[in-house]
């Protein structure tokens, strides 16, 4: 599994903090952050933005599937969110 500063946008200082909380890998933070009540919880713990703890959590989905590396992971959602009209810039 990736560990969460693979995850877009995490940097080293979150994903101290986000280990902190209790979190080291994308999969960990997928599960805490998979409802409102547990991107709050996470928020709390880990004195980091609920916004961007959400923004995580999406770009942790594709890490789940075996085989998907940060880059294709990325590229992945990139992708989806350009179809779905939704600009990352």
């Amino acid at each position: 599994m990736a560990k969460v500063v693979d995850i877009e946008g995490v940097s080293p200082l979150f994903a101290q903090k986000l280990q902190t909380a209790g979190i080291s890998t994308a999969e960990a933070q997928l599960k805490a952050g998979a409802t409102p009540e547990g991107r709050k919880e996470l928020a709390a713990k880990s004195s980091i933005d609920h916004d961007k703890i959400l923004s995580w959590v999406n770009f942790a989905v594709p890490y789940h599937i075996k085989g998907v590396g940060s880059i294709f992971a990325f590229g992945v959602l990139r992708s989806l969110f350009e179809t779905l009209g939704i600009d990352l810039s």
